[in-house]
């Protein structure tokens, strides 16, 4: 959690495991696009995204400095558009593009085994 408040941070490394809780949590059965949770995510209050989604391969330009903002401090206020330009913005993945998935909830299960 962060030091200030009781919000989980969202990194890269744990993205998808605290997108499927968060999904299994608040949305099981229903099925709902990977932008969509993310911006509930964010307007529930209770995450915070690092700055990691951005600036692992440049620099923050303005648009993304004011919504990391917007984030921080009016999080209710977040929509599913600053969430696409801020997460799924193929610059800040040197042209690798996270997909829009859906989290189907009904038969999907995490695979907790560690890879051979």
């Amino acid at each position: 959690s962060s030091l200030d408040d009781d919000k989980k941070i969202v990194t890269l490394k744990n993205f998808f495991s605290e997108c499927y809780r968060f999904n299994r949590r608040c949305f099981a059965p229903c099925v709902v696009p990977l932008d969509h949770t993310i911006a509930y995510m964010i307007q529930s209050g209770g995450y915070i995204l690092t700055p990691d989604f951005i600036t692992a391969h440049r620099k923050m330009d303005f648009v993304e400095a004011e919504i990391m903002w917007k984030i921080i401090h009016d999080a209710s206020s977040c929509g599913v558009d600053e969430v696409r330009k801020l997460v799924f913005d193929p610059r800040s993945y040197d042209q690798r593009r996270l997909s829009k998935r859906y989290f189907m909830s009904a038969n999907l299960q995490p695979d907790l085994q560690p890879s051979a």
